[in-house]
């Protein structure tokens, strides 16, 4: 333990942040490779889905590749002008007549990172540095298809020392500008309707639909794809790796209609550039917004395999953990008032008493996370605002920090879900004052009408399929047995509950296997466990 004259917790103390943005400062001193940056780096992989829930440590990933690779270029999608290309009239009206824009996107997509890089590669930032690369690079590829690269790169070149954002800009002009001359001829005095903002028939929208199709389909994917594999030969040195980063997808950066859509034909573009060597491609996702998207945009469960097979999730070991724990404690003690190194072990005490038992501290705290570095270090530095003006994080303080934690966890799971499930917290009242481990079968129909009534009044006119499932079960057009399934399928894929299908099986739970169950599975014999993170929030009733 730390002598009190060595130090005293502060009010303003704190072992990091839950935002990686505001985190920079212990992220650059404390970073822990649990595996997962070295496997970016030195790895054979060229395309990588990094999915994780909120605060596993995807933007923080990231950032460490920025900070320790010399050739990084980050896409931040609220800088390319998404929003320019949704909400443009002539674009807006062909997104309208449902055309097949995915192909559109995907080269959008594509064609930003090709010029991206290129212009990273060849530091053009002006248009004289332009000029020198294209008197350059013709001597050195004479190939059939490296002359057809060529020619559509110099069909854009004019853009190539322009911001992201106005390349995306410059294409969506283009299509406009064909669509517009299309219409000039077959449809006199549509754009005149569209911009006075008419509507139009199913009838009209049909005929316009096939006609305008052709425009979208007649885009250059061939070249594109000649591009891609003369950027390999660009990028010939396999010292000099390039990384394209693009994370905040979660984020408000395009028109929430046309997100998932974007997103997946980013996933397909950047699987394009696998055969490009020294390139890697990074897109972080969280774990919902990755469902949504394959939900929202299915295809074939042949190309959601294929995806599947670049996408990588974030985990962590205890012992990498405690480790992150150990390290940021170290920082904030060491920089005021020793110089030696300190853990976890001088200032927590060595066991906590849980319900008979006592339990060593640091397995306590963890057994209260869904293993992931925010989970832990909001835990921390609720229990130092229990302890200010002590040398050391007694138990009792743990305690109170539990009841302060469990009610903010319980929010952040509301928070990471809302758009899915913005009624959760609604009907998670049903768990209130349940037993830690029950069966599915103890829950009787009284008893969940009662809360399902409850929770229907409280949803202030809110609405998703946790409220349509309970107005049907109240109307009695679903079952019982249907309702449970789906209310607790739906706790069990957000965290909030573990599973086991089984006598003698082992609990289930997403956040360590992303394993999810189909509602078929789960049967009235089926056992719940109620995570300890969220025991102090919902009152959970400690016996077996």
């Amino acid at each position: 333990m730390l002598e009190k004259t060595d130090f005293t917790f502060r009010s303003s103390d704190r072992v990091g942040f839950a935002d990686a943005e505001q985190d920079q400062v212990f992220l650059a001193e404390c970073f822990v490779d649990n595996g997962q940056y070295k496997d970016l780096i030195d790895g054979d992989t060229n395309c990588h889905i990094i999915l994780g829930r909120t605060g596993a440590g995807k933007t923080a990933l990231l950032e460490r590749i920025s900070e320790q690779q010399h050739n990084v270029i980050q896409l931040s999608p609220d800088l390319l002008a998404f929003n320019y290309l949704t909400n443009n009239t002539v674009l807006r009206f062909l997104l309208d007549l449902d055309l097949e824009l995915d192909l559109f996107f995907g080269l959008l997509w594509r064609h930003i990172i090709v010029v991206e890089v290129i212009r990273r590669r060849y530091k053009i930032q002006d248009d004289s540095a332009k000029q020198r690369f294209f008197s350059m690079v013709p001597s050195l590829f004479q190939s059939t298809k490296q002359q057809k690269a060529l020619a559509y790169l110099e069909k854009w070149g004019n853009s190539f020392w322009l911001s992201a954002d106005e390349r995306v800009r410059e294409i969506a002009t283009k299509i406009e500008a064909d669509v517009k001359a299309t219409a000039g001829v077959d449809f006199p005095g549509l754009v005149t309707k569209l911009e006075s903002g008419a509507k139009f028939s199913t009838e009209e929208k049909k005929e316009y639909k096939e006609r305008f199709q052709h425009i979208i389909s007649s885009v250059q994917l061939q070249e594109l794809a000649n591009v891609i594999d003369l950027l390999d030969s660009l990028l010939d040195d396999k010292q000099q790796v390039y990384f394209v980063l693009v994370d905040h997808l979660d984020e408000k950066w395009v028109d929430g209609r046309f997100k998932t859509r974007l997103i997946r034909s980013l996933l397909e573009a950047a699987r394009k550039f696998v055969r490009v060597r020294n390139l890697r491609v990074v897109i972080a996702l969280r774990y919902d917004l990755y469902d949504r998207v394959l939900e929202e945009t299915r295809v074939t469960e042949q190309q959601e395999d294929k995806l599947h097979s670049s996408a990588t999730n974030i985990r962590w070991s205890r012992e990498d953990l405690t480790r992150l724990l150990d390290m940021r404690i170290n920082r904030l003690i060491r920089q005021r008032y020793t110089k030696r190194s300190v853990t976890h072990n001088d200032i927590l005490p060595n066991h906590v008493k849980d319900n008979k038992d006592q339990k060593i501290t640091i397995d306590w705290i963890m057994d209260r996370t869904f293993k992931r570095p925010r989970d832990i270090i909001q835990f921390f530095n609720f229990a130092m605002a229990q302890s200010i003006s002590e040398p050391a994080i007694s138990e009792q303080a743990l305690l109170r920090a539990e009841g302060e934690y469990s009610r903010e966890r319980m929010n952040a799971i509301a928070d990471e879900y809302i758009v899915t499930y913005p009624t959760l917290l609604n009907f998670v009242e049903v768990l209130y004052g349940k037993p830690e481990k029950f069966a599915l079968s103890d829950i009787e129909d009284l008893e969940l009408r009662e809360k399902v009534v409850t929770a229907l009044g409280t949803c202030n006119g809110t609405t998703d399929r946790l409220r349509e499932w309970a107005h049907a079960f109240e109307e009695g057009s679903k079952t019982l047995d249907e309702f449970k399934r789906d209310l607790f399928f739906v706790f069990y894929y957000v965290g909030i509950v573990g599973m086991q299908k089984a006598p003698g099986e082992e609990f289930s739970w997403t956040y360590e296997s992303r394993r999810t169950l189909s509602r078929a599975e789960i049967t009235m014999a089926a056992r719940i466990r109620i995570h300890p993170m969220l025991w102090r929030r919902l009152g959970t009733m400690r016996y077996l």
